[in-house]
């Protein structure tokens, strides 16, 4: 009974997910939306990530993000840094991709090479990719004025999340779209082409994948040229190309789930900003299928279950796991589901799943499920 009802939701399900099969897929395509609009600089990369909304730095060292409060330190100020206008909107961002090396600029000379040579640019998509499916890819592109230019700055997919590595060298992943000339001339540029999915990719990376020996590079003609190449970036697509291929169901998926009152489901992927209860786009592919589930049973009714790990204090976690699962209740209203069909519970820590010891164990204590309390 089970599988039967969930291959009836399978196809029921693929004509929404049609509709929005040429959406982009980048959250925040633009940099427009920020966490908050504090003026400081960025000095590594949990600073970036705490103020770009959905972007992330990959590795310890930080990109950076240009929107109009922002305070450029003196320093790179004068080397030209955030001197220029976005190519849409108000805000874009900024990495450094060539020139690694010991630091010789202490004394203030631009004849030595940044101490970070290397950043990189990541975004958990809003959905995963399918295997099979054609995908277009674009983003546009400037360089420093003073800065050198290269070839190979490009975009990469991966299936895990890199965090905070301490050196370029460890992001080991080759470049699925790249610029293969040397991106030299001034203003914005496009960086663009087609691939096809051979995984379903959850993450998008952008900057240069090869060290400085495998990347082309070239000393612009101006006055005092700097030693390392740092490139503006802004308006990130990702977007299927026809024809549309329907999303594959994992064995566990949400749709295959059998129903029966009393039964606890996991909601497996529902990402929220650290410490925050707003919801990552990502997860409405999860709750889409929920409100799918809740519409073809028109009688069912759940409670909503928040849960943390034990950092923290007790009082916080409740707090917290309260506001997430009332996050989750808010979108399925505005799905249309009635709230006279929803509840929610916060249980912070009382309830873990694993051992809160290890990070594997608090990643699973942090979670939403529901309940069924009625079909």
């Amino acid at each position: 009974m089970g599988l039967r009802f969930a291959c009836i939701l399978t196809l029921l399900l693929l004509p929404t997910l049609r509709g929005q099969a040429q959406q982009n897929i980048i959250p925040n395509p633009g940099f427009e939306k920020l966490s908050n609009t504090r003026n400081n600089w960025y000095y590594n990369g949990k600073a970036f990530t705490a103020r770009s909304k959905y972007w992330e730095s990959a590795i310890f060292t930080s990109p950076d993000l240009y929107h109009p409060r922002v305070v450029i330190p003196r320093y790179w100020k004068e080397r030209g840094f955030g001197q220029t206008k976005a190519h849409k909107g108000i805000c874009y961002a900024g990495i450094t991709v060539y020139g690694c090396g010991n630091w010789q600029d202490s004394q203030g000379g631009d004849d030595g090479k940044k101490p970070h040579c290397r950043e990189f640019l990541q975004a958990l998509l809003a959905e995963p990719l399918v295997p099979g499916q054609h995908y277009y890819f674009e983003m546009w592109v400037q360089p420093l004025p003073r800065g050198m230019r290269i070839n190979r700055l490009g975009m990469a997919l991966s299936m895990e999340k890199a965090d905070y590595l301490a050196k370029p060298e460890e992001l080991q992943l080759p470049a699925t779209i790249e610029a293969e000339d040397v991106l030299s001339r001034p203003g914005w540029q496009k960086i663009s082409g087609r691939f096809v999915a051979d995984t379903a990719y959850e993450y998008l990376l952008i900057g240069n994948f090869y060290p400085d020996d495998s990347t082309e590079a070239l000393v612009p003609k101006v006055k005092n040229p700097l030693g390392y190449a740092y490139y503006y970036i802004d308006d990130v697509l990702l977007k299927k190309v026809p024809p549309i291929l329907p999303l594959q169901l994992a064995k566990d998926d949400l749709l295959r789930q059998e129903l029966e009152v009393g039964k606890t489901i996991r909601l497996k992927h529902l990402y929220f900003e650290f410490d925050k209860w707003d919801l990552h786009p990502r997860s409405y592919v999860e709750l889409n299928k929920l409100v799918k589930i809740m519409r073809d049973h028109p009688h069912m009714k759940i409670q909503i279950n928040g849960h943390t790990d034990s950092e923290g204090e007790e009082r916080y976690n409740i707090y917290l796991s309260r506001k997430r699962a009332k996050s989750v209740m808010a979108y399925l209203i505005s799905q249309g589901i009635s709230e006279s069909r929803l509840r929610y519970k916060a249980f912070g820590e009382s309830q873990p799943v694993a051992d809160n010891s290890t990070d594997e164990g608090r990643r699973l204590n942090r979670r939403v499920e529901i309940v069924i309390l009625s079909l």
